[in-house]
């Protein structure tokens, strides 16, 4: 009777080790994504404040030149994505990928030419310029954080 409860004691001993284990396991795997948010938040934060500079009209070229640049590194950003985790996704999570991706595309070649119409900007409209860009700038922004966040979440790394 003894070695009965002794081996039942053991045997629940271990089952309570092992479901805390993997308990832990998971702790550790919402600690990474949050410490990883937490990096992304950071990153924006200091997009943001980089991007708050206000550009004077005799500075127009210099923020066309930077807009360009950034709209460059997004567009690198989206084909990275598709490289990388499209491409590793199943047929249903790529066909719905490849929707979102064509209506950030999209978004990015509208942002495009409305920095074109930026040489027609004059002084007195410029800062109605800028303000509408920054706005278009920052949703498709906010649209690329929520595609790479509803792909990590359909997509295990």
């Amino acid at each position: 009777m003894r070695s009965k409860n002794l081996v039942i004691t053991l045997l629940f001993a271990a089952i309570f080790t092992v479901g805390y284990t993997a308990l832990s396991d998971e702790n550790v795997e919402k600690a990474q994504k949050a410490t990883e948010v937490a990096a992304v938040a950071a990153d924006d934060a200091q997009e943001a404040a980089q991007d708050a500079k206000d550009y004077a009209f005799e500075q127009k070229a210099e923020f066309v030149a930077k807009m360009k640049s950034e709209l460059a590194e997004v567009n690198a950003q989206i084909d990275k994505l598709i490289s990388e985790q499209v491409a590793k996704a199943s047929e249903a999570i790529r066909a719905e990928a490849t929707t979102k991706l064509q209506a950030l595309r999209e978004q990015a070649a509208a942002l495009s030419k409305q920095l074109d119409e930026a040489n027609n900007t004059t002084k007195s409209n410029w800062d109605d310029f800028k303000s509408g860009f920054k706005k278009s700038y920052s949703g498709m922004k906010a649209s690329f954080k929520q595609f790479r966040q509803w792909m990590s979440e359909k997509i295990a790394p």
